[in-house]
Formats: C-alpha cells, sequence, structure tokens
C-alpha cells in the first residue's frame, strides 16, 4: 500500500498538541523533581561528544522532535501498527506495536543509561506512547496526529538531555 499525506485534520492536529504538550509537561516535572541532579549520565555524555552533538545540540533536538519522531510515526504507527490492525483486534495490535516501539527504545536508552532498571521505569513511558500514539492513529486515519504528539513529547526528552549535558 502506498503511503498517503491527505491534508491533515485541525480536530487531529489538536488531538496530537493536547496529548504531546500534556505527556511533556508531565515528563519535564518528573524530571525536574525526581531526576534533576540524580542521573548518571556519563553514558549519554560519553556518546553526545563522541558524536559532537553538544556543539550542535538545537539541531540534533530539531532532527530529533521533527524527522525521528515522523520517521519512528511512519513505521511503527502506519506500517507496523496499522499491518496488525488488519490481521488482529485493536487492542492487541495497539499493544503488539507498543510492545515493539518500546523494545527498540531499551535498545536506545540503554546506551546512554548505565541502570537497567531506570531504562525499564523510561520505558513504561514509552510503551504508554506507544499506545497513546496508536490510538490517535486509529481515530485519525494518518501520522499527523500521533506526529505531532510525539514531536511534542521529544522535544520535553530534549529539555530534560539539555539541563543533563549543560545545566551543571
Amino acid at each position: 500500500q502506498r503511503f498517503r499525506f491527505p491534508r491533515p485534520d485541525g480536530h487531529a492536529l489538536v488531538a496530537g498538541i493536547a496529548t504531546g504538550i500534556f505527556i511533556a509537561g508531565m515528563l519535564i516535572a518528573l524530571y525536574k523533581h525526581a531526576f534533576a541532579g540524580r542521573l548518571d549520565s556519563a553514558g549519554l555524555d560519553a556518546k553526545v561528544d563522541v558524536y559532537g552533538m553538544r556543539e550542535h545540540f538545537l539541531l540534533f533536538a530539531l532532527f530529533l522532535c521533527l524527522g525521528n519522531a515522523g520517521m519512528e510515526e511512519y513505521y511503527w504507527r502506519w506500517f507496523v501498527f496499522g499491518r496488525l490492525r488488519r490481521i488482529m483486534p485493536l487492542s492487541t495490535a495497539i499493544v503488539i506495536s507498543a510492545l515493539g516501539f518500546t523494545l527498540h527504545h531499551i535498545v536506545v536508552l540503554s546506551v546512554y543509561f548505565p541502570n537497567p532498571a531506570l531504562v525499564i521505569f523510561f520505558n513504561v513511558g514509552v510503551f504508554a506512547g506507544g499506545c497513546i500514539w496508536a490510538i490517535l492513529y486509529e481515530k485519525w486515519g494518518s501520522i499527523y496526529a500521533p506526529w505531532v504528539s510525539h514531536f511534542f513529547v521529544d522535544a520535553g526528552i530534549m529539555v530534560a538531555a539539555y539541563d543533563l549535558l549543560f545545566g551543571r
């Protein structure tokens, strides 16, 4: 099936903005009140320096929030969830696609944070995001709502990452 770019639905965009800002706000509050100054960010520091992202943090953050979020929504919601939705019940498709999305992020986050319990804790949120974004995709029939929501959530993560990298 060909990927289409239908005209964005205004209600879908509002849903994406609202869920994204809400989740990002919760994420930033959790970071500020529970994790700021307490996380071992040695892995993050090392990777950022290896890849030169510290000097280009804003460009990296912009790519992550726009490009990477868009690619993940294309793959995990349009492709994976969309295909699973055709062959199984909605709730099962949501959970399985969110689990795949989560396993991908467990691998990614374990590179940056050495504490396995912390990686698992963070990925509870990733799983919830995967479920929410699959529901948005199902409701609106396009990746616009989940992509916009994902954009704001990644922006919230970049606020925390900025503090970890530069706020000392």
